[in-house]
């Protein structure tokens, strides 16, 4: 192989005249570009002076990689002129170099041979200009001096060997098959970058400084502060790749649409979704089109009905008007969470809003949390790849959003209201839920008053018992307050007659109407308010002095954002009208009718509906017609597919909504696999059925199991059921087969291991010396120890130094016992929490249980510790919200134990409303188990694979019931109830009667929406075994899925 000197320099030339002209000449430094052959020989081609220093640069740049992606740069030590070793540039002491300017280049589509570039051949040069002392200064701390490197070059050259390990990404090279034979160091390009003085991107249109993240020169583009949509052709967009670049560097999400592969841009731009890009191969495009901060929406939708991948849907609401009012439908899987993060960017960065003013409601907490954490973690990846400040300001201001629950949200405000309607700043918000329950006992006794003892009040209050009574008319009072009835339409409420039971009917409403009296005077008395009275003093503001003094607020509503609107209960839309009438603020809200599913809470299935019609009354107009998602992306193509014929027959018989357009699958699936099976069975009850379920919940989740070790996907496994009972019977049926599950119910917070063990230990503070208080928790997490029951007894009982034999047991804890003597309460248990190494003894009791009961059989050790390490993890985080429970109930200054331990040990008694801890999954390889929740949690939630077993449950309303019309003559509320126990009987009044005639239908759509909801759950197969053993007589899930009965 010849020399290539001559072709080197030729292409130096062109690469000296596009830098000179692209980078040297904006850089605000006086420089020089040195010709003569002096300069050349001492290294020398651009001198620069920068402030009072003098620098002498040699350019040096990777001309036979051009295009080649090298990740890497060599610098000579020494090479071959003849038999003769002459001294690289790095070495040559005769070279006055201060600095090198490496570079790596890119060429235009075509350039094949890199030693005839040209200037107009060069696109792209990536340049660093580095410190030569810097440089050594670096090889000294690895050990390597200038003259231990001429040694090192020596013995090198005459080993044989073609390269040798300096240290982690710097090695010694000799290139042997070329005439000079060079030696050199090879440095990766991510080591030379933290050496570098400067680097910089230099293309004809831009200059980018990469170490201070800015634009030193910018290319020609348009105004665009949040996205920008190119359609282009692929030659095209190579031109346009620097102001793609640099619009996202300038925090500009890009959308391109071409036919055909485009060369790299970066994968960190594509993973925070700055850029994306869509290609259709079947189409050739001859004209460019640009659309700038979706000013043209119609433009991208002519350009998306080539491109099945985009979403226009999401794009439209996405860059909807900052102004705009606007209920968004979204069905199953269809990115709802993801257009709402969208719209709450476009608004803080193209509009800028500012968080602030943002109110966004969920249903839970656990929704918020999620919300927010979506929110930040879209916004962070976008900073982490782009380093633009707008970002992060907008991070930092992110805790000013309020993403709260509607009682949250609703605390809060009433806060600042209380200023406006007289109220001060000392009321208290409060639920009455213990008080109302009260309150209504008294009334039920004075309304028996006078009755003698020997009247059979067990007749009277049948089919129901004294306190199940209480506990009925208190959820119809509850239901009153849903429906947003304000109390004067609860006081004149026609309860009508009842033919059969005249004196229930006259009770039930006396004590109701008697307790609201003084529910009001309790208010009143103790400022206090409920939620329910929110919407009544922000309407009596509104109507006193305007919408202008809402502007005066702290924290104004100018943007609010409602999730899954469909689950909100009548008083809660108008709470939400009466917010955007007062404070004027621009509404957005979104859910699905279909997945309506909390009526028995109040909820109405037309809460679109009812919002448009409320705020049509205040005058007010919202947009509920062109916002719509219907590209599924959880599904496959295939099981949607399938799922349709089932909703199609639902929507015929007016079950489901029909007003959406029909799911359309994004995700195919594998041609080969079942997607949907139903199993048709007629067992008579669910011991017969235990076999065929299990059969198929087993089979379902060792192929998935399967699956995520051969893949490691962390795919998921779920059985699906109508109620809680249903649930656990299934948990319990896996517990037998030995199999891990995750039984996902409601309600079970304050029975929970870790509460019921913490309160054992509030039991043993109190009564240290009584043995059935001390040997559980001596024995368990706090205590530690390992006494055997049989060594504290005899036969004549216990042994009498029995109190000494605990404490030398358990010594620290009766310590804590002393404690509590002079330090406050909390403070001690807090101590006992962080002393006690619970922990360790909660992991290794787990694991324990677990190989006791021979889970080692189906599981490896590996995933047994990990089951053990997530219910470590539960308990722990249950113990801090239980403290958290504690802090907000009690004053820590005067709480005592006993008014702990009274409040818990009643919350374990009564309290089903609260929910453990969600612990997320940890590594997804260990964690085979089997997800166990009803259709109502399984709600948001998506698994590969979905287990349907129990199809035969009867739709009837077995519980009590209460529901409301108007008199159309009085325009006063109507109310029909009925009192309900299975195998009991039942109690009505006739105004039920006339309103319950279309009770059944909403049934059967209720129902049909719940299944809707856990058959959308899956995201690859769908398992369901339909067991008609009911349906001859009755509505089963079962009956409406058989598409072809006539009933």
């Amino acid at each position: 192989m010849g020399s290539t000197f001559n072709s080197d320099i030729d292409v130096e030339k062109e690469v000296s005249k596009f830098i000179d002209s692209y980078m040297y000449s904006l850089l605000g430094y006086r420089y020089e570009r040195m010709y003569d052959k002096d300069s050349q020989k001492k290294g020398i081609d651009v001198y620069m002076r920068k402030q009072e220093e003098e620098v002498f640069i040699d350019d040096k740049c990777a001309i036979y990689f051009a295009n080649k992606d090298l990740k890497t740069f060599t610098f000579e030590l020494s090479y071959m002129r003849g038999p003769v070793m002459k001294q690289g540039w790095f070495l040559d002491h005769n070279q006055v170099t201060t600095h090198y300017n490496v570079m790596w280049m890119k060429t235009r589509d075509g350039v094949e041979d890199t030693r005839s570039i040209k200037f107009n051949d060069i696109t792209e040069i990536e340049a660093m200009i580095i410190s030569k002392r810097e440089l050594q200064k670096f090889l000294e701390t690895m050990g390597y001096t200038t003259d231990d490197l001429i040694e090192f070059d020596s013995l090198f050259r005459n080993s044989g060997l073609r390269s040798r390990e300096m240290s982690s990404g710097v090695d010694m090279i000799i290139s042997r098959q070329l005439p000079e034979k060079p030696v050199n160091i090879k440095i990766e390009k991510e080591i030379l970058s933290l050496i570098a003085d400067d680097h910089y991107i230099v293309t004809p249109y831009t200059l980018r400084d990469l170490k201070k993240k800015k634009y030193i020169s910018k290319p020609d583009i348009p105004e665009c502060a949040y996205s920008y949509v190119l359609q282009a052709p692929t030659s095209e967009i190579d031109k346009k790749k620097e102001v793609i670049r640099y619009l996202m560097e300038e925090g500009v999400k890009v959308l391109i649409f071409t036919d055909g592969p485009i060369t790299s841009i970066g994968d960190s731009y594509i993973e925070s979704k700055m850029l994306q890009v869509f290609i259709n191969e079947q189409i050739t495009l001859n004209r460019l089109s640009e659309v700038f901060d979706g000013d043209r929406v119609d433009e991208v939708h002519r350009i998306s009905s080539d491109y099945p991948g985009f979403n226009f849907e999401q794009f439209k609401i996405e860059h909807a008007a900052a102004e705009e009012n606007m209920i968004v439908q979204a069905g199953a899987g269809t990115g709802k969470t993801t257009v709402m993060i969208d719209r709450l960017q476009y608004l803080m960065l193209k509009e800028k809003v500012n968080p602030v003013d943002i109110v966004m409601i969920t249903f839970t907490r656990d929704a918020a949390k999620h919300m927010y954490d979506k929110l930040k973690e879209a916004l962070l990846k976008k900073y982490k790849c782009t380093h633009n400040p707008r970002f992060l300001h907008i991070i930092e201001g992110l805790n000013d959003m309020r993403i709260q629950t509607i009682p949250s949200f609703g605390k809060d405000l009433l806060k600042e209201l209380g200023q406006l309607s007289g109220l001060g700043l000392n009321f208290k918000l409060r639920s009455f839920k213990s008080d109302k329950k009260k309150w209504l006992e008294e009334a039920l006794d004075d309304l028996l008053d006078g009755r003698g003892v020997g009247d059979d009040l067990n007749a009277l209050f049948k089919p129901l018992q004294f306190h199940e009574f209480i506990d009925c008319a208190y959820d119809f009072w509850e239901k009153f307050e849903q429906k947003g009835f304000t109390t004067d339409e609860i006081a004149s409420a026609e309860f009508g007659e009842s033919s059969n039971y005249s004196e229930m009917n006259e009770l039930v409403e006396k004590m109701i109407k008697n307790t609201l009296e003084r529910y009001i005077q309790v208010k009143d008395k103790t400022n206090s308010l409920s939620l329910n009275d929110l919407t009544r003093h922000i309407d009596e503001i509104h109507k006193k002095d305007g919408s202008s003094i809402f502007g005066h607020l702290q924290k104004p509503v100018d943007y609010l954002f409602v999730d899954e609107f469909q689950d909100s209960d009548d008083s809660q839309i108008r709470l939400f009208s009466a917010i955007q009438e007062a404070f004027q603020s621009k509404m957005f809200v979104v859910g699905d009718t279909k997945q309506s599913i909390y009526r028995f809470r109040g909820a109405n299935h037309t809460a679109f509906k009812v919002l448009s019609k409320q705020l049509a009354n205040r005058g007010i107009l919202i947009n509920d017609k062109d916002y719509r998602l219907f590209k599924n992306y959880r599904s496959t193509t295939q099981l949607l597919e399938e799922m349709e014929r089932f909703f199609s027959f639902w929507k015929q018989k007016g079950w489901l909504d029909d007003s959406m357009e029909r799911l359309q699958g994004m995700n195919d699936g594998d041609v080969d696999t079942e997607h949907l099976t139903i199993t048709k069975t007629n067992k008579k009850d669910k011991k017969q059925l235990r076999q065929e379920a299990m059969q198929l919940i087993m089979q379902r989740f060792r192929k998935v199991k399967q699956l995520n070790k051969e893949k490691n996907e962390g795919h998921k496994v779920a059985v699906l059921t109508r109620t809680i009972a249903e649930a656990r019977l299934v948990d319990r049926w896996c517990r037998e087969e030995n199999l891990f599950t995750d039984l996902k119910v409601g309600g079970d917070f304050f029975t929970s291991p870790s509460v019921r063990e913490f309160h054992s230990l509030l039991l043993f503070l109190l009564h240290p010396d009584e043995p059935k208080f001390a040997f559980p928790v001596i024995n368990g997490p706090y205590g530690r120890g390992r006494i055997r029951a049989s060594s504290l007894v005899h036969p004549g009982g216990f042994h009498r130094d029995l109190k000494s034999s605990l404490r030398n047991h358990s010594r620290k804890l009766y310590e804590y016992v002393d404690e509590l003597k002079f330090k406050p309460v909390l403070s001690v248990l807090r101590t006992i929490l962080s002393e006690s190494e619970l922990y360790d003894f909660v992991f290794s009791r787990e694991r324990k249980r677990l190989e006791k009961d021979g889970y080692s059989d189906e599981y490896s050790e590996e995933q047994i510790k990990e089951m053990a390490r997530l219910h470590t993890l539960r308990y722990k985080r249950n113990l801090g919200k239980l403290f958290e429970k504690i802090h907000q109930v009690f004053s820590e200054e005067f709480v005592t134990l006993n008014q702990i331990q009274s409040w818990l040990e009643i919350n374990i008694a009564t309290n089903r409303d609260e929910d453990q801890v969600f612990v997320e999954d940890g590594d997804s390889s260990l964690l085979d188990r089997i997800n166990i929740l009803t259709a109502h949690r399984a709600k948001g939630l998506e698994f590969h694979t979905v287990v349907i077993p129990f199809t035969d449950r009867i739709f009837e309303n077995v519980f009590n019931e209460i529901l409301f019309g108007k008199n159309e003559s009085s325009d006063r509320v109507k109310v029909g109830w009925r009192i309900k126990k299975i195998n009991e009987g039942e109690k009505y009044n006739d105004n039920h009667g006339f309103m319950s005639k279309g009770e059944n239908e909403e049934m059967k759509m209720e129902e049909s929406r719940l299944l809707y909801v856990a058959m959308t759950r899956a995201e690859r197969e769908l398992c369901i075994i339909r067991n008609w053993k009911n349906d001859r007589h009755h509505y089963t899930w079962s009956r409406i899925l058989d598409i072809y009965n006539r009933g």
